[in-house]
């Protein structure tokens, strides 16, 4: 019944992120200093921009060689 602590919150955010995230997860549990909550999801939102980044750098080859046929 008693309020998260942020470790508790961001511990809780961590189980639930897919094994893409697991880098990103090493580097914030390593680091000297805590995070907040705040920061946190701001590196989630960073790490799923570079994820979507990568997903349509690795898809365009094969739409452009699919159009090409």
């Amino acid at each position: 019944g008693s309020p998260l602590t942020d470790e508790e919150h961001i511990d809780a955010i961590f189980d639930g992120l897919p094994e893409e995230y697991d880098g990103l997860i090493t580097s914030c549990l390593t680091r000297s200093e805590t995070f907040t909550v705040p920061q946190i999801e701001a590196s989630l939102m960073h790490q799923e921009e570079r994820l979507e980044c990568h997903k349509q750098r690795d898809t365009t080859p094969i739409q452009a060689h699919t159009m090409n046929s």
